[in-house]
């Protein structure tokens, strides 16, 4: 038996047992490998005695069973690689767990003959991996539909790569139109064209199929199976074909397990998936027993792209499981469920970048397959640049070993070399770690540091400032529990005032908390800041605490209350040590301005408080001789704040109202927080709201959301040159000499500034009033972006997730609009029907109409950025 197995896996093998012999491994090849070779039924003697030769003369070290006791022990703890034509074998389950590659002996052989280590993951033996051997490209698809192909196969054991290469097995294409395409044609590159749909019917079916009827030029798939015709404008939309396809010829099984049963999905807007990758997706997740919804209220999963989001926000209060597209494909390929919390890149990721990794060139050395491919989606995430090749500019080496060329030559450059603890830390708690923790230049002799990889979990403080709010009235907390045990206790909840001033003074005592127990736990700085006592006894005063022991928590509870000692606190979303930060000095300084803004903010609201005899709070009429104790203690004290040049002074708190409040957009310089309070003085506030703004400071007409989003309110535009000659003068300088003025700016957007601020003073709204504008997911600038604009701008907006939507929002006396773009042409022929039954206009509009409009101060309904013209 052990003798046709063998026969068969030579036969099946590209490379004849004479051409294996014949091959010989470059020095070094195989150099960080240590190797344990499974001698099963697939692989025999003689191919085992080949393999071993090729992986030792290309310096690979093997790794032997080990007699312990009664048994054979194979110490997994060194191994990098286990090389089987099959996963039959003990230590594979532990394996799996520990990153450690598992590949076929095809691997070694390809390694050696193009004399380079081959791509891993195209050389799996796990047969769920049905993936293993592809290698895509995705050409001119947006950008959503593109990360769902690339999730969908990378975990189903396939590779993909942002550019074409000699790797690249298929470019997935609409048509033929595509430069990729033109380009595998015209050099004849061993590759196949395929429909996006093949990709998705293998998720589907949870098989590999093969491409025939998907291949382009002429796929099978499109053509009608009566006539043998091309269905006319099938390119834009394949939906119903390619499910009549798998419905008629495929014979799809049965959901192959029930790891979802139960489990109510709401997709994420922020995703921007097609109606047809949408589908894909839905299918899944019926596959496997669950269900998707369209309101988040229904659902108990939430799968979102970005932290930031307002679903994101409301599913967290829910507690919910909150997970990405990456969680989700995962659970699918592994046939099992699992908390999106246990591994990092399986929960949705902030916008912002973690503050300083925007400057740091990261290069990697020692971790090989999965666990390379995770250190290089962190290093992207936090916000940092990956470099394959190690080069003189690089400023941090990961590496598994302390020895290797990379590192001596890390060493010699004073490049900071440290171990994959760092960057994990760094991404979980979103926070920039200190590269001189022992720990993170520690590198024990006797263990390979890739067996630990991937076991470090999310900051759940950290999570907490990504959906912690003051605003929370516990009106989003509500669903159900049968699926939420693994989540417990994170926000404390406020007696919410109903009066929307009681609401004011609730948030700003709840930041003098948080930032006020943020700088006392602090002390790993020699930099210290004094705290008003009354302050903080004021703000403990005015809020409803109830201690409460802590817990360990992975999503908020209904039902909680702040428990918070000291060493235990929890910043406030606004605060400024809460965001992501280097933990040093700036990051101090910046959360001592922002809580002396909300001091006087404070003050202002008491005095409004005595003079319009507001009602008092709940807790006020349970301890009013306390609060007024605190108060008394408040007035003398003063707010010690560390300026910029390092020396300390001492100012009394005014509450002044500053009339001049500056928002700042394309602004290229800093503002250092000794200068934010240089500024204040002068009577010059630096404010982040345009609803508040006075001034808008920027360098040029910008096309920024600040921009876009402060314009319909009128306010004065200057030049930024206004704040670096304020500061520079130590005075307020006379603003209609820094009025902005761009020449340039006004040409290329087809507007007069002047003229546009003059509209909007005289309308006092914005071009877009009482307008319903429904938008695409793949617009450009991203559907968030484009929402606040329209919204700033007194228009309506709605998100259209179906090509083929039963339903586009629409206001009297106004035409209906769609915001959409070139690749998403899918979705114009059901709007213009639907407007054509309803008996209105309809105009479908780039982006640039919104942005132009805005600018303007004005909008027209002409085929300027119309994307389908009157024949």
């Amino acid at each position: 038996m052990n003798g046709t197995a063998a026969k068969s896996s030579f036969h099946s093998s590209p490379y004849s047992n004479e051409k294996r012999t014949a091959l010989e491994p470059r020095p070094k090849l195989f150099k960080n490998v240590v190797y344990h070779i499974v001698k099963d039924g697939t692989i025999d003697e003689e191919e085992y005695s080949i393999l071993s030769n090729l992986l030792q003369r290309g310096d690979g070290v093997e790794t032997q069973y080990k007699n312990e006791g009664n048994r054979d022990v194979l110490n997994l703890s060194s191994i990098t690689h286990i090389i089987s034509n099959t996963i039959d074998f003990p230590e594979y389950p532990d394996a799996e767990q520990r990153m450690i590659n598992v590949v076929k002996p095809l691997w070694v052989y390809k390694s050696v003959s193009h004399g380079r280590t081959a791509p891993l993951r195209l050389y799996s033996p796990n047969p769920k991996f049905f993936f293993s051997d592809v290698n895509i490209f995705v050409a001119g698809l947006p950008q959503g539909d593109r990360e769902a192909l690339y999730g969908g196969v990378r975990a189903l054991g396939g590779q993909w790569s942002e550019s074409l290469t000699r790797f690249t097995t298929h470019v997935v294409a609409l048509s033929m139109d595509e430069a990729s395409c033109k380009t595998v044609v015209h050099e004849r590159k061993a590759c196949k064209i395929v429909l996006p749909h093949w990709i998705d019917d293998c998720l589907k079916l949870h098989r590999r199929i093969d491409e025939g009827p998907y291949l382009l030029p002429n796929p099978k798939i499109l053509s009608d199976a009566n006539s043998g015709k091309p269905l006319m404008g099938a390119k834009l939309d394949h939906t119903f074909i390619h499910s009549a396809h798998i419905n008629d010829n495929m014979n799809p099984p049965q959901p192959r397990n029930s790891i979802f049963l139960g489990k109510r999905f709401c997709i994420g807007s922020d995703l921007h998936l097609s109606e047809r990758s949408f589908n894909t997706i839905r299918v899944i997740i019926e596959s496997a027993g669950g269900s998707v919804v369209d309101a988040l209220n229904d659902a108990n999963v939430y799968v979102g792209y970005y932290r930031a989001e307002e679903d994101y926000v409301k599913a967290c209060r829910m507690r919910i499981y909150v997970g990405n597209l990456t969680w989700l494909y995962w659970m699918f390929a592994h046939d099992e469920w699992a908390s999106p919390l246990k591994h990092l890149l399986h929960y949705p990721i902030p916008k912002e970048k973690i503050e300083g990794m925007e400057n740091y060139l990261i290069c990697i050395s020692g971790y090989n397959g999965d666990s390379r491919h995770y250190l290089e989606k962190l290093i992207e995430a936090c916000g940092a640049t990956y470099t394959k090749a190690l080069k003189t500019t690089n400023t941090h080496l990961i590496t598994a070993k302390p020895s290797g060329e990379k590192y001596t030559a890390a060493r010699d450059w004073n490049c900071h070399v440290v171990n994959h603890l760092w960057l994990e830390e760094t991404y979980a708690k979103w926070q920039l770690q200190s590269v001189t923790l022992p720990r993170y230049s520690h590198f024990p002799r006797m263990t390979n540091l890739v067996e630990v990889i991937g076991q470090t979990r999310l900051d759940m403080q950290a999570l907490k400032a990504s959906y912690a709010s003051d605003e929370a009235d516990g009106s989003y907390l509500s669903g159900d529990d049968s699926d939420r045990d693994e989540y417990s206790s994170a926000k404390g909840s406020l007696s919410v005032p109903k009066d929307a001033d009681e609401r004011r003074f609730a948030q700003l005592s709840q930041n003098h908390i948080g930032q006020i127990e943020t700088l006392a736990i602090d002390n790993r700085q020699p930099e210290k800041h004094s705290i008003p006592k009354g302050a903080k006894e004021n703000a403990l005063a005015q809020t409803t605490v109830r201690s409460k022991p802590s817990s360990t928590a992975e999503t908020p509870s209904r039902h909680s209350t702040i428990s918070k000692p000291l060493g235990s606190a929890v910043p406030a979303i606004d605060s400024p040590a809460s965001v992501t930060s280097s933990g040093g000095r700036r990051a101090k300084e910046k959360a001592a301005v922002k809580l002396k803004d909300d001091i006087i903010d404070l003050n202002d609201f008491e005095k409004q408080r005595k003079k319009a005899h507001l009602p008092t709070l709940p807790m006020e009429n349970v301890d009013k001789e306390d609060m007024t104790q605190a108060s008394r203690k408040r007035k003398g004290d003063a707010c010690e704040i560390d300026d910029a040049a390092g020396s300390k002074k001492k100012s009394k708190l005014s509450s002044k109202d500053v009339a001049m409040k500056v928002m700042l957009t394309g602004y290229t310089g800093t503002v250092a927080p000794g200068e934010l309070q240089r500024l204040y003085n002068l009577g010059v506030e630096i404010v982040e709201l345009p609803e508040v703004a006075t001034h808008l400071a920027s360098p040029k007409i910008s096309r920024t959301e600040k921009f876009l989003c402060a314009l319909p309110r009128a306010p004065v535009v200057i030049s930024t040159d206004f704040i670096t000659k304020c500061l520079k003068e130590n005075k307020k300088l006379d603003v209609n000499d820094y009025l902005l003025h761009d020449t340039e700016g006004e040409e290329r957007n087809k507007c007069i500034l002047a003229e546009s601020l003059k509209r909007a003073k005289e309308r006092q709204v914005g071009p877009f009033h009482d307008m319903a504008i429904n938008v695409t997911p793949g617009v450009k600038g991203g559907y968030d972006v484009i929402r606040h604009i329209i919204e700033a701008n007194g228009g309506h907006c709605n998100l259209i997730r179906n090509a083929r939507a039963k339903k586009y929002m629409a206001l009297p006396k106004h035409p209906m609009i769609l915001i959409s773009s070139t690749e998403e042409a899918g979705y114009f022929d059901n709007f213009l029907r639907y407007a054509e039954n309803d008996g209105r206009d309809a105009y479908i509009f780039s982006t640039e109409w919104i942005l132009t409009g805005v600018l303007r101060m004005d909008v027209k309904f002409d085929d300027e950025f119309s994307l389908v013209m009157e024949e």
